[in-house]
């Protein structure tokens, strides 16, 4: 029993480690950004199967789908409507605000780095 719980934390641990981008992810990342803020990113599956995240950012969770990227990594809501955007290239990641109106993304939070895989 003791050797199926520790390789089940092994596993969980391995899910969470920053990947390649077209690598799954499941689990929980704490991303350090640059000004020292703390956002949290949950990589998850989605009812409809879909990949996506659960960012905790300003005091609310955002859930948003991954959609087409020509580099790295882009989960945004699916609407016109404004709304953020998470890019992530490896283990560093951007938090943009998504103007719904002009279509316009500026940075909310930048250098956002994933912690080094555990060893």
């Amino acid at each position: 029993m003791k050797i199926a719980a520790v390789m089940a934390l092994a596993s969980l641990a391995a899910c969470v480690q920053p990947q390649a981008p077209d690598t799954p992810l499941v689990g929980t990342l704490s991303y350090t950004c640059t000004g020292g803020a703390i956002l949290p990113v949950t990589y998850t599956t989605d009812p409809n199967g879909n990949t996506a995240v659960v960012i905790a950012a300003f005091g609310t969770n955002y859930n948003l789908i991954e959609e087409a990227s020509t580099g790295g990594r882009r989960f945004s809501w699916p609407s016109d409507g404004t709304h953020f955007v998470w890019l992530v290239s490896g283990n560093v990641g951007t938090l943009l605000s998504h103007d719904g109106v002009t279509g316009s993304e500026t940075p909310s939070l930048t250098g956002c780095k994933a912690p080094p895989p555990a060893v």
